[in-house]
């Protein structure tokens, strides 16, 4: 029995001794958050007073003010056009302007086969490229609103990159990325080259045009300052060979293979799997 009391006894003061350190703790909370309000509500009043005393100080705001009934407010920062799901609408994918594709179809001979419609661009204006879109997913996706509810961060193929300088007859040179689906419609400023001169095609900085076979080296020469493509010689019309460069006629009589290296490793691949054979048998091999 004593020893029952005593662990009861010694339960209480512990209990006691609990409660006693919850309570200081609870009051020194509350002390703090008062506190705290207390500052924000003296931050708040100053604040409040600062900014009618500056307003009420300037002159040129009381006589507006006397004038119009109104002040004028100072400028704000331009805001991001974001929707409020917050996607950024100058990244949509829109149909690219009717000033843009023109020029390119005149300049490079475009044919009406040439699909226009799936030829897309970033909505923020001025854009640095031109996307080309598949019909199944311009028709399916894109027509059908899908941007109003997603942000689409990337579609397509580049097409078109603008140049910043104005030395050429248009701002917009094609990309070897989809160059496959471009230069089977171009009627102007692309060459059908043998298997000899498409190979040389495929080096780093200027190319002497004097190189080439006599009549590629003519054609080349005679081109204005500006890109141009090639392909090689039986796979005009073969898109799924790819057998295209993007060239670049330079300023004197060389011309340039705007085709990156990694790129140009792989078309010395393919070129070894293809027979070097006469013009003639290229062409029954392609087909």
């Amino acid at each position: 029995a004593r020893g029952r009391r005593k662990a009861e006894e010694i339960a209480a003061e512990l209990e006691n001794k609990n409660n006693h350190e919850t309570s200081k703790k609870r009051d020194a909370r509350q002390a703090a958050e008062a506190k705290k309000m207390k500052l924000n509500d003296g931050e708040a009043a100053a604040s409040v007073a600062n900014s009618e005393e500056k307003i009420d100080d300037d002159p040129a705001n009381t006589s507006n003010n006397q004038a119009d009934g109104s002040a004028e407010n100072p400028e704000q920062p331009k805001k991001v056009n974001k929707r409020k799901f917050g996607f950024d609408k100058n990244e949509n994918f829109v149909a690219v302007g009717d000033e843009i594709l023109p020029p390119l179809i005149e300049y490079y001979g475009f044919t009406d086969s040439f699909a226009r419609g799936q030829f897309m661009a970033r909505s923020s204006g001025n854009a640095k490229l031109l996307y080309f879109i598949t019909e199944q997913v311009k028709k399916n996706l894109i027509d059908r609103g899908l941007q109003d509810r997603l942000q689409v961060i990337n579609s397509g193929l580049r097409a078109f990159e603008r140049r910043n300088k104005d030395d050429c007859e248009v701002s917009y040179r094609p990309c070897q990325e989809s160059v496959h689906f471009i230069a089977p419609h171009m009627t102007k400023r692309v060459i059908s080259i043998p298997y000899d001169d498409f190979a040389k095609c495929l080096k780093e900085g200027a190319i002497p045009c004097g190189i080439f076979t006599e009549p590629v080296a003519k054609e080349m020469s005679a081109l204005t300052f500006g890109a141009f493509v090639v392909c090689l010689k039986g796979y005009e019309k073969n898109i799924a060979k790819k057998m295209y460069l993007v060239m670049w006629r330079c300023k004197g009589d060389n011309v340039n293979c705007l085709v990156c290296r990694p790129e140009m490793a792989g078309f010395h691949s393919k070129l070894k799997a293809i027979p070097h054979t006469t013009d003639e048998t290229a062409s029954q091999d392609a087909a």
